[in-house]
């Protein structure tokens, strides 16, 4: 099955091993910050996965580790390894980290069932607890969460299953959920759509608002779908299968609100939101709204596709052989080295760049060239 908003991202590979973390080496969080299974930016560092492990690498050394509680540990062996079992979004919170398993049970009608289960953990992942449980749900393990205070926000899927072979049917329906760590609960906030070969797409929270797309089919799609060659011949065709609906959540006032920003007409290709931004983008324009609403546009930028930006230091990124960059601040736009990777954090003039085998630390001069008139 295909699903066409689902951002498929390379897992990183790290192969060494660093000292222990503490508590207050990961203590604190970001008010507002996106969280993936392969990546999750927290307190001047970041979580990812490798082979079902979880590790943290400190940007302020570049050292890294394993959440493992247990010295000389070879990193190995699941059963005894703490590092394992913990790569399902996980968030540090209050000294500790919480993380979700997959279930699948049988429900009273025979059928199959999908369970998401949170735990918590000590921050070396061992003391693991089960905290709660949201039956019926699934969090794929590629998606987009959003971590803001101590709640987290995510898509929760629920899928249909046939009665009489006992398999997924495709049709799957979308909702809001909200896990909140303080009080170690669930909360579904609403149904954002339904349908086959879909999904919703988390775009980020600005001005106190999540911003999210859902789109699926009313039936499955054609079996010619299957044929890459084909699909891609027919792109624009395939495409129109799918009809974005534009979803907006207060998180104020606990409720669902009108989209008030571009984007509702269909006429923009990418969104990225970050907190303090909301950048609309269609073909080479990138309109950029600020904190306080203020517009500024930009035009003959180089947009290659939704995995391709990202907002680091005020600084707009965007990826491809023709690299530049924008300051959000000034509006002034700068060429950009050629790197292979994910600008991620800016820490003491330096700039992370996170690749498909590793992270690596590029002075800001390096990186920004000079300024395009």
């Amino acid at each position: 099955m295909i699903k066409i908003l689902a951002v498929l991202l390379a897992v990183l590979m790290l192969t060494s091993c660093g000292s222990r973390i503490t508590t207050e080496t990961l203590d604190g969080y970001e008010e507002s910050s996106a969280v993936y299974v392969f990546s999750n930016l927290y307190n001047n560092g970041e979580f990812y996965e490798e082979g079902e492990k979880l590790i943290y690498i400190d940007f302020t050394t570049m050292a890294y580790t394993y959440i493992c509680s247990k010295p000389n540990c070879l990193h190995n062996d699941s059963d005894e390894c703490t590092a394992f079992g913990i790569v399902n979004h996980p968030v540090a919170v209050n000294g500790g980290l919480y993380y979700f398993v997959q279930e699948t049970v049988t429900n009273s009608d025979g059928l199959p069932q999908n369970n998401l289960v949170a735990y918590s953990a000590s921050i070396d992942g061992s003391n693991r607890r089960k905290v709660t449980i949201a039956e019926n749900i699934e969090l794929y393990h590629s998606e987009k969460a959003l971590l803001v205070g101590t709640s987290l926000y995510f898509v929760g899927t629920e899928s249909e299953f046939d009665a009489v072979n006992f398999i997924a049917t495709g049709n799957e329906t979308f909702y809001l959920y909200r896990i909140d760590y303080s009080t170690e609960s669930f909360y579904c906030l609403g149904e954002l759509g339904s349908g086959y070969d879909g999904g919703v797409t988390i775009y980020g929270e600005y001005n106190g608002k999540i911003y999210l797309t859902e789109n699926a089919l009313d039936e499955p799609w054609d079996e010619k779908w299957e044929d890459l060659d084909y699909m891609t011949e027919h792109w624009d065709e395939f495409t129109a299968l799918y009809e974005n609906h534009y979803c907006c959540y207060d998180i104020a006032s606990e409720s669902f609100v009108d989209w008030d920003m571009p984007g509702s007409d269909d006429g923009y290709d990418n969104f990225v939101v970050d907190s303090d931004y909301f950048i609309a983008i269609s073909g080479t324009t990138v309109t950029v709204f600020d904190s306080k609403g203020n517009e500024s546009i930009y035009e003959n930028f180089t947009p290659l596709g939704m995995s391709s930006y990202s907002v680091v230091n005020d600084m707009l990124f965007s990826g491809g052989a023709d690299r530049e960059c924008i300051n959000l601040k000034t509006g002034k736009r700068y060429n950009v080295s050629d790197y292979d990777g994910w600008v991620v954090w800016y820490l003491d003039g330096s700039y992370i760049i996170r690749q498909n085998d590793g992270y690596i630390e590029v002075a800001e001069s390096e990186l920004t060239g000079d300024e395009i008139v």
